[in-house]
């Protein structure tokens, strides 16, 4: 089993005398002397990338810290200054060899377990494109003193943003690995098809305004233009050879142009009153909608009053006018007016366009340079879009967000049922704690783990009756009272963690390793030497070293397990006081 055995400090090839640490430290002293800065110096010592880590009160005057690891089978030296030159030894005896930092988490990633499934560090860099290392995890060994009882983040290091973004990830590859290939999978065929669409809406854009410049080319040359580009292609090639060209006010029945001038305004007139009676229609949806919700709140509260009874009666009457209301709002679609109208709009300014180019004469330089402009646009529509190719694009994109976005929130429902029940049941068994008794007293008290927000959530059943019909069953969400309920949750957050990753990731690199930082503050002595014990118990279960700071002492744990902090005599001898 993995675990720190010794942690010594340097100043000018001077050493303190080694801390020495067993499966459960217990560190003991009064405020300032050194019990977060001894927070601080594990972190660094074990890798920690945060600047100038040892930049804490306290912590002056040390130029290196060092440590023995052992597991089992195995010893490993490391020593790291606070210039970050790293350096390992493999044997007491022998030379300490100076390694990078990425060597130096190998060296100590190695120590961890004799086999690492090197299946998840793939998995994990091929889906979130970076490596994981026991670092990438080290917010599951710090329960640090800032954000204490926290249940909305139950992490404390997930109070920062920098730490909260890599959480997130780490929570999505625990509690919803059986999709997370399956999702690396889509994401990568929809980067694909966008590409595709990306592509096919350039070529698409260009079709659409070369098909725009053809049609304002085609008028100034008074050519007939229509939907059919192969007679447009056709008209463009006679014209070519002998500049003759049909006339395109040959229908008689299209009207002259003063008189599709006047249709055209009177249109546009209608076009702007449907639009204004589109809106208040819509306006007049909402009031309604907002004044039938308010009427029928005001009915169930005056119905259950015999004396209010009329008022009733011309509530309901009111709810039927507007429901009527209503139905003859639905019946008018604005829409398909205004579309109508705008479609009998573009036919008349097509005759207006159509006159007003027969007006112009076109000398022949220009009419050779717009001849030149429309055979280079007429060429872009060969790239005309295949719209069944583009449908399928845009039906295979909508498909694969949508399966993206279920597998993204569909994490594993039956882990973290049984995350939660293990929480609870763990819970459950500190009993004898007053308010532990009076949680479990509450009617279905549940206790629930949501790994995509990092939070935790308690509630429980409460019965109430609504009307002789029988009973409605409300769920009740609540934050409990006391900070000492909150971190007592929390603390036992972390070790059921540390639970599931020993079943259900074995081989995946992570520190068995827990640092509380004075989390015995909020309680009440009585109720935190019964706690302890519990904490003590999971931990050698399910097999992590624990580190203990408190200002306080703890009834019933060995002299050999705890480290003194006295005054005179604080964490760090070369401290300037």
């Amino acid at each position: 089993m993995f675990k720190i055995d010794t942690i010594t400090l340097i100043h000018k090839n001077e050493k303190s005398i080694p801390y020495k640490f067993t499966q459960n430290t217990f560190v003991y002293g009064q405020n300032s002397l050194g019990k977060t800065g001894l927070t601080k110096v594990i972190n660094f010592i074990l890798g920690c990338h945060d600047q100038n880590p040892l930049m804490y009160d306290g912590l002056d005057n040390i130029d290196e810290v060092e440590a023995l690891l052992s597991n089992n089978n195995t010893k490993l030296w490391i020593k790291r200054s606070i210039f970050n030159n790293y350096q390992i030894k493999i044997t007491e005896d022998s030379e300490y060899i100076s390694v990078t930092d990425e060597q130096y988490i190998e060296y100590i990633s190695n120590i961890l377990y004799e086999n690492i499934k090197i299946e998840y560090l793939d998995i994990y860099k091929k889906i979130f494109q970076e490596k994981l290392s026991y670092r990438s995890l080290s917010f599951l060994n710090f329960i640090d003193e800032k954000g204490l009882g926290n249940l909305s983040k139950i992490f404390t290091r997930a109070q920062e943003l920098k730490y909260q973004i890599k959480i997130n990830k780490i929570m999505k590859f625990f509690f919803n690995y059986s999709n997370i290939e399956k999702l690396y999978n889509k994401e990568k065929a929809l980067e694909e098809w966008e590409l595709k669409d990306k592509q096919l809406n350039s070529i698409r854009e260009e079709y659409k305004q070369s098909l725009k410049v053809i049609k304002a080319l085609f008028n100034d040359l008074q050519l007939v233009y229509d939907e059919n580009m192969e007679k447009n292609i056709e008209r463009f090639n006679k014209f070519k050879k002998d500049f003759s060209r049909e006339s395109k006010s040959s229908n008689s029945n299209n009207p002259d142009i003063a008189y599709a001038t006047r249709a055209s305004l009177s249109l546009s007139e209608e076009i702007k009153l449907y639009n204004f009676l589109k809106n208040q229609s819509l306006y007049i949806k909402k009031r309604n909608k907002k004044i039938e919700v308010l009427l029928n709140i005001l009915q169930n509260i005056v119905s259950e009053n015999p004396e209010y009874r009329k008022y009733v009666r011309d509530i309901e009457n009111i709810i039927k006018e507007i429901q009527d209301k209503k139905i003859l709002l639905n019946v008018a679609d604005y829409n398909v007016s205004i579309k109508e109208i705008k479609e009998e709009k573009e036919g008349f300014d097509k005759i207006i366009n159509d006159y007003k180019s027969q007006m112009i004469e076109l000398d022949y330089d220009t009419t050779i340079k717009k001849i030149g402009l429309l055979e280079y646009y007429l060429s872009k529509t060969k790239n005309k879009i295949n719209k069944k190719e583009l449908d399928e694009i845009k039906d295979n994109i909508r498909n694969l967000k949508e399966i993206i976005k279920n597998l993204n929130n569909n994490f594993d429902k039956r882990n973290i049922d049984l995350f939660n029940k293990y929480l609870l049941n763990e819970y459950k068994k500190d009993e004898d704690i007053e308010y532990v008794s009076s949680d479990l007293k509450k009617k279905d008290f549940k206790i629930e783990f949501n790994p995509l927000i990092i939070s935790l959530e308690v509630s429980y059943l409460k019965k109430i009756n609504t009307n002789s019909n029988g009973e409605e069953s409300n769920i009740i969400n609540y934050t409990p009272g006391s900070m000492a309920r909150q971190t007592h949750l929390q603390i036992l957050t972390y070790l059921s963690m540390f639970k599931y990753l020993k079943d259900n990731f074995e081989g995946l690199p992570y520190l068995p390793l827990l640092v509380m930082d004075s989390v015995n503050q909020p309680f009440e002595n009585k109720n935190f030497n019964k706690f302890y014990p519990h904490i003590i118990e999971i931990a050698n279960k399910v097999g992590i070293q624990t580190i203990f700071m408190s200002k306080e002492d703890v009834s019933g744990i060995n002299n050999s397990d705890k480290i003194i902090l006295t005054k005179g005599k604080g964490l760090n001898p070369f401290h300037e006081k």
